[in-house]
């Protein structure tokens, strides 16, 4: 999951809101691995429109995966994020990967057929509404201080 309000610092930051960081200010960027790791990325909107529709279910303890059913690549979203921020460096390498799990890719149909839920967001469109408020909130401290309260 990523989005606004996205934690920007610490062990739980993900690449999504690093790199900006690093993209915004023209620092380069190392993916781990080769960068074809593919995650289910998965805007906060429809995670949040996920969970309303749960509690407006008559589902009871059961369990559903709630993502876009899309595997996206660490270097498709580089590239989406190169685009989007006018980056122009390329990505640095570094053999070691520190993820374990190599694939991520929900199965979306259950939560699809029992709630109602289909993700909305495409990632460059997701990715382009977090860079939105990245840069609405850039000159406001207390803003950014609240968005990395965890």
């Amino acid at each position: 999951m990523y989005g606004p309000r996205q934690h920007t610092q610490g062990a739980y930051a993900q690449i999504v809101p690093r790199w900006y960081d690093l993209m915004s200010t023209e620092r380069p960027i190392t993916i781990f691995g080769d960068g074809s790791q593919t995650m289910d990325m998965t805007f906060v909107q429809d995670v949040a429109r996920a969970n309303v529709l749960a509690a407006k279910s008559d589902a009871t303890a059961d369990f559903f995966n709630v993502g876009t059913g899309t595997a996206t690549s660490v270097l498709e979203v580089f590239q989406y994020m190169k685009k989007l921020l006018g980056y122009d460096l390329s990505p640095g390498f570094d053999r070691r990967d520190v993820n374990l799990v190599k694939r991520r890719q929900c199965s979306t149909e259950k939560a699809e057929q029992t709630l109602g839920f289909k993700a909305e967001f495409a990632v460059k469109d997701g990715l382009q509404k977090y860079i939105e408020w990245r840069e609405e909130i850039a000159g406001s401290e207390s803003l950014v201080l609240a968005a990395n309260v965890r």
